[in-house]
């Protein structure tokens, strides 16, 4: 399952916790990974994940989702990661609980 390779990957680069849900409690910082999309051709996988980065602050979730955005184009270097792109990223600020966050939208080719 890619979310799971993917946080397994993110947890073990980033020095903040990553799951593929909000944590309860939640820490000030953290990175949430989310499968929107996927497909299968010539017997590769591909999927969009939307990765979402959250902190105290617009300005440490920004740099959160920078540090994100460039360790998820080094996952390159794990075995079944053939491409992982950057398709979109932008401020994604939760109005309900007031908890900044910016989400980075990556296309990867993967193999299971």
């Amino acid at each position: 399952m890619i979310e799971a390779t993917i946080i397994d990957y993110l947890a073990d680069e980033l020095s903040v916790p990553v799951s593929g849900e909000v944590p309860v409690p939640t820490p000030d910082t953290f990175v949430t990974v989310e499968k929107i999309g996927s497909s299968v051709e010539n017997h590769l996988r591909s999927a969009s994940l939307a990765i979402q980065s959250w902190a105290a602050s617009e300005a440490a979730a920004a740099s959160l989702n920078e540090l994100v955005r460039d360790t998820m184009e080094a996952a390159i270097s794990q075995e079944t990661i053939f491409r992982s792109h950057c398709e979109t990223d932008y401020n994604f600020t939760d109005t309900t609980t007031k908890h900044h966050r910016y989400q980075a939208v990556f296309s990867v080719v993967y193999y299971e």
